[in-house]
């Protein structure tokens, strides 16, 4: 019995030696946006600091994709197009700041949507980056006419926006809306760290 008893108390000493070496490091550790390893937060992309909790500004923001989700579906009470051409506007996009163009359409088969009706979304695949996310960027919703030589872009409606305003939270998709409330325009996009 005695030798059980001992056996039983240096098991015991063993097992509470071995078990206050093993403490959790993340214990009270509160990643905000990461998870803790080892005692110390990794954090997502685009977060820093500590806990995570500190957004990284980003070199830049590139843009895959476009989508029109409102225009005016009239022209100040007329239409878009002369009756030859359906009436209805041509739709595309062009984007810019005073010192860029980021975006003009060079394929009509994808980035011009003809005969575009009110109600529908239309895509526009692109790939464009904005560095300066100071710089103030006009996304300029157009409806697309060609005069014989040139494209022409007759106005509908624009958003201004510096992107450094939009990006709070790493959005994969920016929506955006004109001061008028009759432009809306989604942007799809990444961040470059």
């Amino acid at each position: 019995m005695k030798q059980f008893l001992f056996m039983a108390l240096i098991g015991l000493t063993i097992w509470g030696l071995d078990a206050c070496g093993t403490e959790d490091p993340c214990a009270g550790v509160s990643c905000v946006n990461g998870a803790c390893k080892e005692g110390t937060c990794d954090c997502e992309v685009g977060y820093t600091g500590a806990l995570c909790d500190e957004e990284k500004v980003p070199k830049s923001i590139s843009v895959s994709k476009m989508t029109i989700k409102k225009f005016p579906g009239d022209n100040l009470g007329g239409t878009w197009d002369n009756a030859e051409n359906g009436l209805l506007p041509d739709l595309t996009i062009r984007v810019m700041d005073l010192q860029n163009k980021y975006f003009e359409p060079t394929n009509l088969t994808t980035q011009v949507h003809e005969d575009a009706t009110e109600g529908q979304l239309y895509d526009i695949p692109c790939n464009y980056k904005v560095s300066n996310l100071n710089s103030e960027v006009t996304i300029e919703v157009s409806d697309y006419d060609f005069d014989g030589l040139n494209p022409v872009f007759e106005f509908m409606g624009s958003i201004r926006l510096k992107f450094k305003d939009v990006y709070a939270g790493f959005p994969e998709v920016i929506s955006l809306k004109s001061s008028s409330g009759k432009t809306e325009v989604d942007l799809t996009v990444s961040y470059i760290y």
